[in-house]
């Protein structure tokens, strides 16, 4: 699978979008809640999908781990990080 390219077509037909770049993973999402992610050291590794992919999104995104995130990722961020600041307020 050509994990470096901007969009890529699982075995399903399902078309994914580069969203996020960290130095371990590389993060696919579609236009829906799909999410697939490859580790950068192992692009031949099969790619993690679903709840295992979202969980270590969010904690990247959550440590600030990232170095490029897409337009619409960035959107993403800042909910997900205004949702975690308002979960610590009384």
């Amino acid at each position: 699978m050509a994990t470096l390219d901007q969009t890529i077509e699982n075995e399903y037909g399902e078309i994914f979008h580069r969203s996020l770049i960290t130095d371990r993973f590389i993060f696919y999402t579609d236009d829906g809640d799909g999410i697939m992610m490859f580790y950068v050291n192992d692009l031949e590794r099969r790619p993690l999908y679903g709840y295992g992919a979202e969980e270590l999104l969010i904690e990247v995104i959550l440590e600030n781990d990232w170095n490029w995130a897409s337009e619409d990722m960035k959107y993403n961020i800042q909910c997900i990080l205004e949702a975690e600041s308002d979960q610590g307020s009384p």
